[in-house]
């Protein structure tokens, strides 16, 4: 058994925390609950898997290094290695070699970039990844509840579509999207004043704070308030009038996402919850999907300005404003569920489906779009148990989700 235990990911996860910054077990303790909430995360791709494109790269990077001859080789064998079903995925493979090659090219302080990494454990309940079946079973991640004041509150607003944002930029460049901070721009984040005693925060890295913060997970400058029951900045922090508010605004994401989020949590595993409760979860998973997917996509465009050492706002840079615009849909969308979430409230079966076709009678094209969307899934199950019953006269209510009077 104790082979097997020095052997399990938790073990072997804070050995490497140990390893990567030479410090003793009791005080990677932040560190390696931060490496968890990595693991445990789920990003969409940011980058279209086209094996193609990558290995196209890869010679031109060899060709840059003026290695025709390791190019004209390489090419060779990528031939052969797509006539043989050797490797399942090879732009995985391909992708790994490429961002293996590019490491050597960069300054030399691997090191630092661990130490800007771990800098920071998240909040005991942050998770992005939009299923439980994706975070890895092994490991403890020790959830803890954000707050009974967070159910009590009444949620107002949504999600959008990936389709209708252009974002400016490049093409995202193949990296992480967590630990994309350069030690330049982490070193510019904070502008320390002449009495050093204040700190003037800039707008680049309130972006990358709003970012997590719209997964629900405290950022380095705006964090979750009990007993306000919202995310506020840091007092302590110098900002003006105009950022403070456009935050504020944005940050109001977080907490509608938690208050989704946190209603799908604790009912998803919920077997008592009925086949009309799961498919309600199942259908707000859906859309918080479509949510982590324009997140990624932001993640993205700020990984690509951190790569061209993009620290100040710039014309094509990511700024609050923008960030207004593009989640003014996604917050409209977000505040449905969230009103629907609390009008849902104690129900199950086909009361709940009934609150559900009730809330959709709206005037407005786009909630009532939404709620029927989310009605044709919630109603599958009765429209089971109703042919059952009518074609094969099988009455099979195990959930009494369906009250019936023979």
């Amino acid at each position: 058994m104790a082979t097997l235990d020095q052997k399990s990911p938790n073990v072997l996860l804070q050995s490497l925390c140990c390893r990567i910054t030479g410090k003793s077990e009791a005080e990677v303790a932040h560190q390696f609950q931060y490496a968890v909430r990595v693991i445990g995360s789920n990003y969409a791709p940011t980058i279209e898997r086209d094996e193609f494109l990558v290995s196209e790269k890869i010679k031109k990077e060899l060709l840059k290094q003026r290695r025709e001859a390791d190019a004209a080789l390489f090419s060779e064998l990528h031939r052969k290695l797509q006539t043989q079903s050797v490797l399942k995925h090879r732009w995985s493979v391909l992708y790994l070699l490429l961002s293996l090659s590019e490491d050597p090219r960069k300054p030399s302080s691997r090191v630092g970039n661990y130490g800007a990494l771990f800098a920071q454990a998240l909040p005991r309940d942050a998770h992005s990844t939009p299923f439980y079946c994706t975070r890895p079973q092994s490991l403890a991640l020790g959830y803890s509840e954000r707050g009974a004041a967070l159910s009590a509150s009444v949620g107002t607003s949504g999600i959008s579509s990936l389709g209708v944002y252009t974002l400016n930029g490049p093409t995202p460049t193949p990296q992480s999207l967590l630990a994309g901070c350069s030690p330049s721009t982490l070193a510019l984040v904070v502008h320390p004043r002449k009495d050093g005693e204040r700190r003037e925060v800039s707008e680049t890295a309130l972006v990358r704070d709003i970012l997590y913060v719209f997964q629900g997970i405290d950022g380095k400058f705006i964090k979750m308030s009990g007993p306000d029951n919202c995310y506020k900045i840091d007092s302590k922090v110098v900002l003006c009038k105009s950022l403070r508010d456009t935050s504020s605004r944005l940050a109001e994401l977080g907490w509608l996402h938690n208050k989704v989020r946190k209603y799908t949590d604790a009912r998803s595993l919920d077997r008592a919850f009925g086949l009309v409760g799961q498919s309600f979860c199942a259908s707000l998973h859906q859309e918080l999907k479509e949510y982590y997917r324009l997140l990624s996509v932001l993640h993205s465009q700020l990984q690509v300005e951190d790569d061209q050492g993009m620290n100040v706002c710039t014309e094509g840079s990511l700024t609050l404003r923008r960030l207004l615009v593009w989640m003014y849909d996604p917050k409209v969308r977000l505040k449905t569920l969230a009103a629907l979430v609390d009008f849902c409230q104690g129900r199950k079966g086909g009361e709940l489906a009934s609150a559900v076709h009730s809330y959709g009678k709206t005037g407005d094209p786009q909630m009532r779009a939404l709620v029927h969307h989310i009605l044709s899934l919630v109603s599958h199950p009765i429209l089971n148990f109703l042919y059952r019953w009518i074609y094969d006269g099988e009455l099979e209510d195990t959930y009494h989700e369906v009250h019936t009077h023979l």
